[in-house]
């Protein structure tokens, strides 16, 4: 059965090759279909776990995008998010934080610090240094998604909870076991307040308190 599965996974990108390889013949290679179809092509790939040619064909669409909108174009910078992924899907973490803080910064000039887009990427940003061997770093970013969320959502949204735990899990990654606990007994602590003991949740939140 996995065979006959990859077979047809294979078979459906060879039809998007096709009609990528269509569209810019026809249309030319910046027209919005074609654009599209790379773009579906890209997407393709991941699912089928071939790395190397997702970012290439993401790195193929961002120098399109960059040169068709610039280089601060939300489109392009959606693009080179994307491409960051790609690269860390293929080992390369270096590359994808060098990125991953490029669209970090750009957002946070356009958009500002607490838009929703540029804390995605500020998690990103965390999450990439923790990949390329620097928790202090990642520990550093992460608590400064978790003020923003705490102050703009307040502490029991489940976003400001989600970047908590995050939070607490950085800490132990560091090193840090008193500070790690102290965090997940303040995650138990809210978890309690808005949620049943025998809720999912809440039974995750008190075994990694426990751990």
């Amino acid at each position: 059965m996995k065979e006959v599965k990859n077979s047809g996974m294979n078979e459906n990108i060879e039809i998007l090759i096709q009609k990528y390889k269509d569209s810019e013949k026809r249309l030319g290679e910046n027209h919005p279909q074609t654009l599209h179809s790379l773009k579906e092509l890209a997407c393709a790939y991941h699912r089928c776990g071939d790395y190397k040619r997702e970012s290439e064909a993401w790195e193929g669409l961002f120098n399109r995008y960059r040169e068709l909108f610039g280089k601060d174009d939300l489109q392009t910078l959606h693009v080179l998010h994307n491409l960051a992924l790609a690269y860390e899907n293929c080992g390369n973490y270096i590359k994808a934080l060098r990125l991953i803080q490029n669209v970090y910064d750009i957002r946070r000039t356009l958009l500002g610090e607490t838009h929703p887009d540029t804390l995605a990427s500020l998690n990103n940003l965390a999450m990439a240094y923790g990949k390329n061997g620097d928790p202090q770093k990642e520990a550093a970013l992460l608590e400064r998604v978790w003020l923003i969320f705490r102050q703009s959502l307040g502490e029991e949204n489940p976003k400001t909870l989600t970047a908590l735990n995050n939070l607490a899990c950085a800490y132990g990654k560091c090193g840090d076991d008193r500070k790690a606990l102290m965090l997940q007994e303040k995650l138990c602590a809210l978890f309690e307040r808005i949620f049943d003991e025998t809720n999912p949740e809440m039974q995750i939140a008190w075994s990694n308190l426990a751990s």
